[in-house]
């Protein structure tokens, strides 16, 4: 069974692990009131997510920064692959990986990661129709263009963007 909606949806927010080389990444639905929606069905997602270096000053971060960062190169860009946790004893169920045999090699100490969670309606759009959709649409490298793209979707399909900065490339 899947999920149409989560009712008062208004973001995603997403916490990062290192794990044996991988990224774990955790997907929390937070409510317009900023509280974690807990109960809630499994939506079928489509999730993309890009990996770049960290820089600051035009440089690889060295150190966590609040400002004066930006993305420098980029060392993976793709969907990745969820799953859902539907025991009732788990506060987060979704759960996404980025597969560290994927990312490109990079000395660097920090990563930002940019995240696309789209909410497709089953109702409107099918699964067959969302990939096709999200291959041309992700395919786009301009955040203007892709979000244009997909705001022609609306009523099939809600997004979210979410980013985190700051993570060690390598645990410890």
């Amino acid at each position: 069974m899947v999920g149409v909606r989560i009712p008062d949806l208004k973001k995603f927010s997403v916490f990062e692990r290192n794990e044996s080389g991988d990224i774990v990444a955790v997907l929390r639905p937070v409510s317009s009131a900023g509280i974690a929606v807990l109960n809630h069905p499994c939506l079928d997602l489509w999730i993309g997510a890009t990996v770049s270096v960290q820089m600051m000053d035009g440089s690889p971060a060295v150190d966590e920064a609040e400002s004066r960062t930006a993305r420098g190169r980029e060392l993976f860009r793709g969907p990745i692959a969820w799953t859902w946790d539907p025991a009732p004893e788990h506060q987060f169920r979704y759960s996404a990986r980025i597969p560290g045999g994927k990312i490109a090699g990079d000395q660097s100490d920090y990563r930002v990661i940019d995240y696309l969670i789209v909410v497709p309606d089953p109702r409107s759009i099918s699964r067959a129709e969302l990939e096709t959709l999200m291959s041309r649409v992700y395919a786009m490298r301009d955040p203007g263009a892709m979000a244009a793209a997909l705001d022609a979707e609306k009523g099939r399909l809600a997004y979210f963007v979410d980013t985190t900065w700051n993570l060690k490339a390598r645990p410890g």
